[in-house]
């Protein structure tokens, strides 16, 4: 639990760094539409979004879908984190 909750931070440290606005490419967008509707960033407080994407490469995985690099796993984040509204 300890390591989950020091990752969960890092992430969401790095994901609060830079562009205050951020947006995402065709590509980002894609790896989220690909499996389902675009969410809607207040579906999420803030603070769960690094989990959600967690879980939703696991789907991903799962289902040999295209994945996010690293990079685009921080930019998809950010983008929900900064318009979550809570």
């Amino acid at each position: 639990m300890k390591k989950v909750l020091i990752s969960t931070g890092l992430i969401l440290s790095l994901s609060a760094c830079g562009d205050s606005n951020p947006t995402l490419t065709n590509r980002e967008k894609y790896i989220c539409t690909q499996c389902h509707a675009f969410p809607l960033a207040d579906q999420h407080a803030a603070a769960e979004w690094p989990g959600v994407v967690a879980r939703m490469i696991g789907h991903m995985q799962a289902n040999n879908r295209s994945m996010p690099d690293v990079k685009e796993q921080e930019e998809i984040i950010k983008f929900f984190q900064t318009r979550s509204g809570r």
